[in-house]
């Protein structure tokens, strides 16, 4: 055959091309669609079906189809595992990684399906990368998940992972194998650990505690870390006070700081006498020197979370101990003036740590007295119900919603957030409701993708206009329901009461847990960065368009301050509108 020269073939190739296009390639069938067209409903319902065959086939045609999507490659990796295909699970896994799809997650289980083929070195890789991406549960997970049992003894996993505690390891040994686990995980765990102390500094201090560890009671060493802790900067990175065996202790009483001072606002029933006295002094020191001490050890977004947490830690006697505000842990004395200003001095002894919780597993000062139980009238709606996550009451005469909202979480019983949220403003729109208020004074957080139902039904509710929404805050308002208060300044009509937020718009959250191998001891390191108002929004917190700060008589006398403040400008309000009407 007579070859072509290249001029002709230059030339040909146009046509060559479209020849081998209509005889080779096929023709796509008239009228085709997309396999997610046809299958991608079918595809969530096998996942959610847990019917891994079906999963696998769908999603495998799903990501042939579309390679962009990472969710498609995480829920393939999540079916070939179930399946125990896990080579077939490295390499979606692999991709979701690519995509930024739960990259902490899908290294994770990329690093399970490693140790699951005997490829121990890949596996350790695998895991120890995961760790900078934010994942959660991480502790329990390389301490406990089966599909790690074959590779948790070897040298690589206890070097890099997980450091095995020798039998009959040392105190002094244990604490420095501890310190030096904490330095590695927070380094990898928080999202900005040298944002406000620097690395010199953050070495140095464990270095430094390391070495006087013979030297040094647990509790010391444990209020220490919390110093350093605090030094960080964030509300979320803090130290857990140990409980249970070896747990601390603290006094049955609940320090408050109110507008006119310090004061015992609750009490367990054997110091009922010293309920509702001004405290002068705990321990060596006045009650101003002893918060600033205990403001050393507290975690913080702002001054308003040391405003609350410092008075906790104020009744913690092994912080007490340390910061040498008390000789020992087993009680305090305390100074308190009564409604005259006469002094009297009071020892408190102190409880188990492991008896201030209920049965939720929630902080609780369990069967306590308050300084308002004696009040004539009835209890302000604040305090109505306080233990239940959320609920609403109608105002008829003020033609008002209150809901209080005090937590972020779906209710341990009844009705979800989702449809309590429905229920809610159905009500507010099919009845004459001229203003809502949301208290979230008390709500520290819980659940950030929950609160969109909320939102989303205030946007185009009737109240969402000038001086018809209210929201009450305080020094408890945090994190996820920081996140909510940011929302809802950015998105609607609300007007701010109270006292500012305990934290800010943009804050570093998400408290990751690191569980220290010898000690057991729990601190926390903050992963992941919220940013819900503008890159430039420094504000410390959000704050109050009617400031109401609560005084003791009135918490005493059950008023509410911040109520009073919203009644009084919806009054005033109609006043004006009235003024207006007329002229």
């Amino acid at each position: 055959m007579r070859k072509l020269s290249f001029p002709l073939t230059v030339a040909l190739l146009p046509i060559i091309l479209l020849l081998y296009m209509l005889i080779v390639l096929p023709t796509p069938a008239k009228g085709a669609t997309s396999v997610a067209a046809e299958m991608y409903d079918a595809g969530n319902a096998a996942v959610e079906a847990q019917n891994w065959e079906k999963a696998a086939t769908i999603l495998d045609a799903l990501t042939k189809e579309n390679p962009y999507n990472g969710d498609f490659w995480y829920d393939l990796a999540g079916a070939h595992y179930s399946l125990k295909n896990y080579d077939a699970s490295i390499v979606a896994y692999q991709k979701a990684v690519e995509l930024g799809r739960y990259k902490g997650g899908s290294l994770y289980n990329m690093g399970c399906c490693y140790a699951l083929t005997g490829q121990a070195e890949k596996a350790v890789d695998a895991i120890e990368a995961s760790f900078g991406y934010g994942l959660q549960g991480r502790e329990n997970l390389i301490r406990e998940d089966s599909d790690l049992d074959s590779i948790r003894k070897t040298k690589a996993f206890q070097e890099r992972i997980l450091p095995g505690v020798p039998d009959g390891i040392s105190r002094v040994d244990g604490w420095r194998l501890d310190l030096d686990y904490l330095h590695r995980r927070m380094e990898v765990t928080h999202f900005d650990l040298y944002r406000n102390v620097s690395p010199e500094e953050w070495r140095s201090t464990l270095d430094a505690l390391a070495a006087n560890v013979p030297n040094m009671k647990d509790h010391e060493i444990v209020v220490e870390l919390m110093k350093l802790y605090a030094k960080i900067g964030d509300g979320h990175t803090g130290v857990r006070p140990p409980k249970g065996k070896n747990g601390w202790h603290r006094l049955p009483v609940e320090f408050y700081i109110f507008k006119d001072g310090v004061f015992v606002r609750s009490a367990d029933e054997k110091n009922a006498s010293i309920i509702g006295k001004r405290v002068v002094r705990v321990g060596k020191l006045p009650v101003e020197e002893a918060l600033a001490r205990c403001a050393t050890v507290t975690q913080r977004d702002n001054t308003q979370q040391i405003k609350w947490l410092a008075p906790i830690w104020m009744a913690s006697t092994e912080v007490l101990d340390a910061l040498d505000i008390i000789d020992g842990v087993e009680s305090a004395t305390l100074v308190l003036a009564d409604a005259d200003g006469r002094e009297s001095k009071v020892r408190v002894d102190a409880l188990p740590l492991s008896s201030f919780y209920n049965e939720h597993g929630r902080f609780s000062l369990v069967n306590a007295v308050t300084m308002n139980d004696n009040a004539v009238g009835p209890k302000p709606l604040w305090l109505k119900d306080p233990d239940k996550a959320y609920w609403f009451e109608y105002l008829e005469d003020e033609k008002l919603v209150y809901f209080q909202f005090n937590r972020v979480r779906n209710a341990e019983q009844g009705e979800s957030l989702s449809d309590f949220s429905k229920r809610l403003f159905a009500f507010v729109e099919e009845n004459d409701v001229e203003a809502l208020v949301i208290d979230v004074r008390e709500n520290n957080g819980g659940n950030n993708f929950l609160v969109r139902p909320i939102l989303h039904r205030v946007i185009p509710s009737k109240v969402n206009e000038d001086g018809r929404v209210f929201m009450i805050i305080g020094r408890e308002t945090f994190s996820a329901c920081q996140n909510f208060t940011n929302r809802m300044q950015w998105h609607t009509k609300t007007m701010y009461v109270g006292e500012p937020t305990g934290s800010r718009p943009n804050f570093v959250g998400e408290g990751n847990k690191i569980i220290l191998p010898y000690t057991g001891l729990v601190v926390r390191g903050s992963s992941r960065y919220w940013q819900d108002s503008l890159s430039d929004d420094y504000r410390t917190w959000v704050a109050p368009d009617l400031v109401a700060e609560m005084t003791s008589d009135e918490f005493r006398n059950n008023e509410d301050p911040c109520m009073d403040v919203i009644m009084a400008y919806l009054k005033n309000r109609r006043v004006l509108e009235g003024d207006r009407a007329e002229r």
